[in-house]
């Protein structure tokens, strides 16, 4: 039986209170390298036997998140709006 998100989130509810603040978004990872440098932060803080996709999810944080972030389109992730050229 397949694990629904709003389970999975109920399961890392005490471990994502407990995430400091610079782990709740990418603000300080949006470099080349960011995503790798945020998940290695990740895995230490969490304990290396949990996976991290899991939890980046249930912290409401992505992959492709990450990816809109680097490139400036995610306000939620301290990227700016789109600005079409003019």
């Amino acid at each position: 039986m397949p694990v629904h998100a709003t389970q999975q989130e109920g399961h890392y509810s005490p471990l994502i209170a407990t995430l400091p603040d610079e782990l709740r978004t990418f603000d300080n990872y949006r470099f080349p390298n960011g995503l790798h440098a945020y998940m290695s932060d990740l895995s230490r803080f969490i304990g290396g036997d949990q996976r991290v996709f899991p939890i980046m999810n249930a912290a409401g944080l992505s992959v492709a998140g990450w990816y809109a972030a680097a490139l400036g389109s995610s306000p939620t992730l301290g990227g700016s709006e789109h600005v079409p050229n003019r």
